[in-house]
């Protein structure tokens, strides 16, 4: 029994160091509604389908590849590793690593780029720049600052935190 109550203060903590993360939840919280503690534990996903494929963006989990039509399994392409802000152009990385093997190859990965825009959140574009290296461009109301919002003459509310 204490090892089971030692396993789940360790997840507690672990919970609440990421909501001190700036890589979790922004530098004025910003991404606290994109993760699973904000939404019952549940990731918040976006999907795009495009071509043959699916492709599955959940934030701050995981990120699938799957045959158009399936609603579940599919290629993994990762598990959320990191987010990297660029306030300069308006842009947040989300990375994934360590997704399912290629055939002659190695471990899959995407690269999740949003960029300011739309009211809520919307995958643009898939693309496989390198073999096994995937790259999801997406839009994202959570993105959007004033500095990046007055280079672009885009209007977005003030909401005291940018």
């Amino acid at each position: 029994k204490l090892k089971r109550d030692l396993r789940d203060n360790e997840e507690k903590v672990k919970d609440m160091e990421l909501q001190v993360d700036d890589d979790y939840n922004g530098s004025y919280g910003e991404l606290s509604n994109l993760t699973p503690s904000s939404n019952d534990g549940t990731p918040l996903c976006e999907e795009l389908t495009t071509g043959q494929y699916t492709y599955q963006v959940c934030f701050f989990d995981k990120a699938y590849q799957r045959d158009k039509g399936t609603k579940e399994g599919g290629t993994s392409l990762g598990n959320w590793e990191k987010t990297v802000w660029d306030e300069g152009n308006g842009s947040v990385t989300f990375y994934y690593t360590g997704g399912q093997k290629c055939w002659n190859g190695p471990k899959r990965s995407v690269e999740v780029r949003v960029t300011c825009g739309g009211e809520g959140i919307r995958i643009l574009a898939a693309e496989e720049p390198e073999m096994c290296s995937y790259l999801i461009h997406m839009e994202g109301y959570f993105v959007c600052n004033k500095k990046f919002a007055e280079s672009e003459d885009l209007i977005i509310p003030d909401d005291g935190r940018n």
